[in-house]
């Protein structure tokens, strides 16, 4: 590939990633999703469970986002490890698209497809 191309749309594990070439070689080559979350149903009040991890995945920070906001922890919405954990699922509160975003030590980052809940 030319050394001037700014970037590339790649399709890898089902995700779209735009990915920046650096020195020839790609972000893909360094971390890709190999866990991403998916959409799920899930009754009202329950717990679930949605996975991220990119590999490799060492010096990895991750965080997640719900409808382009960043979610920060409480005690019923949390990351636990790279995952993002939610009890008591509400309606009103876990409506939309979540999405994972991991962040290597070279501050490359890049972001999951989204999901969503169907909740009953």
């Amino acid at each position: 590939m030319s050394g001037n191309m700014c970037g590339l749309v790649h399709r890898a594990f089902g995700v779209f990633l735009a990915i920046a070439l650096v020195g020839g070689t790609t972000a893909q080559d360094e971390i890709y999703f190999s866990q991403s979350p998916k959409d799920a149903k899930v009754v009202t009040g329950k717990s679930i469970t949605l996975p991220c991890e990119v590999t490799p995945n060492h010096g990895v920070s991750y965080y997640w986002e719900l409808n382009g906001s960043r979610i920060f922890n409480t005690t019923r919405r949390y990351q636990q490890g790279s995952n993002l954990h939610i009890t008591r699922v509400d309606r009103e509160r876990d409506s939309g698209h979540f999405t994972c975003i991991a962040k290597d030590l070279k501050g490359l980052s890049i972001t999951s497809s989204s999901a969503s809940l169907n909740i009953e």
